[in-house]
């Protein structure tokens, strides 16, 4: 649906005009089961099944979870993959997954609706729970298991305390996470203490 959509039409093998490439534009929206995807542009190219929506607003919203970008969303229908480019961002039970970009990744649920099963972020990722943020150059983070690993200068921060290392594995149900030791990237610990002065480096 949109303010206006413009049809493109070709010759197809028998000769007749078909459609095959659709362009909306003002108050983009898409239905994809049970996912609201918005936008204030959009091209749909039909044979591929490829949406790439553009403009303010660009919103994948599913009533419980929202996830948000800058620059474009390329949702993939056939593949059910979802390309989340600029400032990309997953909202959810006061619990938030940001990046430079997502890759998500949908199946059919219950009922034959559409849901989101994996998300995999790159770049300046930021898990913020509410006890502690969880920073890392990559992250994926599982849907049904709810739990997100993060990997690269991983960084574990809950209110003054910070904790680096090579991997982090976060649960989102709980908010709490847990650093894991590699064979070439020991933990560091900066624990602040209550008063007097500067933290312990472990």
């Amino acid at each position: 649906r949109a303010d206006t959509l413009t049809a493109h039409y070709k010759k197809g093998p028998n000769g007749k005009n078909q459609i095959w490439k659709v362009v909306g534009a003002g108050n983009v929206l898409i239905l994809s089961g049970s996912d609201k995807i918005t936008g204030q542009q959009a091209v749909y190219l039909i044979e591929p099944g490829i949406f790439t929506i553009t403009g303010n607003n660009l919103k994948i919203d599913n009533g419980k979870r929202t996830i948000t970008a800058r620059d474009r969303i390329e949702y993939r229908s056939k593949q059910q993959i979802a390309y989340v480019v600029g400032k990309a961002k997953a909202v959810e039970d006061k619990r938030t997954i940001s990046a430079d970009r997502f890759v998500a990744h949908f199946k059919k649920g219950k009922g034959g609706k559409t849901e989101m099963s994996k998300v995999d972020a790159v770049g300046n990722v930021v898990i913020m729970t509410e006890k502690e943020v969880v920073r890392g150059d990559k992250g994926e983070f599982d849907n049904e298991t709810r739990i997100a690993t993060l990997t690269g200068n991983v960084r574990v921060t809950s209110g003054d305390n910070q904790l680096n290392g090579a991997k982090a594995i976060v649960n989102m149900k709980t908010g709490v996470s847990r650093l894991v030791a590699t064979k070439n990237e020991r933990i560091r610990v900066l624990i602040k203490p209550g008063e007097g002065g500067g933290g312990l480096d472990i």
